[in-house]
């Protein structure tokens, strides 16, 4: 039978100690990705990216900020995201500041017998890096907050934001 018998002085487990703490700060340093782009305005994270996590690539993705819009308009914006392999999320605000933003669509309001209404916004003629979003003829949104007891209506103008996620 061996008998094992380890003695450790208190330098010996100082001297451990500073390898160890060594070696997980290397393993941290080598694992943040400075090559890795964050969406604007986001911290640079500390550790894996999602670009090492899904293959390369990451998720890109374009803000064009708050634009003023007035209704039967079209606006070419330039996302320089290189694919057609985008998606589209549309807001519109009552407001400069985008305070009460709401996600938009396109409709058509046919209530009013035989003329009928274009109401919101649409994203159209896409290419690899831009895209028209369309207002509609009579209005560019439609912002329904009746029930928490405030307002509801169709504006004529307002501002859009437009978010373009390469997929």
């Amino acid at each position: 039978m061996v008998d094992i018998n380890f003695n450790f002085q208190k330098k010996d487990l100082w001297l451990f100690s500073a390898i160890a703490i060594f070696l997980i700060g290397v393993g941290c340093v080598v694992a943040y990705n400075t090559a890795w782009e964050t969406i604007p305005g986001d911290p640079a994270v500390h550790g894996h990216t999602p670009d090492e996590i899904m293959g390369g690539g990451g998720t890109e993705v374009y803000d064009s900020g708050l634009f003023a819009v007035t209704a039967g308009q079209d606006y070419t914006l330039n996302h320089t995201l290189n694919s057609a392999n985008v998606m589209y999320q549309l807001f519109f605000s009552r407001f400069a500041n985008g305070s009460d933003a709401a996600e938009i669509g396109w409709y058509v309001d046919h209530s009013h017998g035989d003329f009928h209404y274009e109401i919101g916004g649409q994203v159209t003629e896409i290419t690899e890096n831009s895209v028209v979003v369309r207002t509609g003829s009579n209005y560019v949104g439609y912002i329904n907050r009746e029930f928490s007891g405030y307002y509801a209506g169709s504006y004529s103008s307002g501002y859009y934001r437009l978010l373009a996620i390469k997929v």
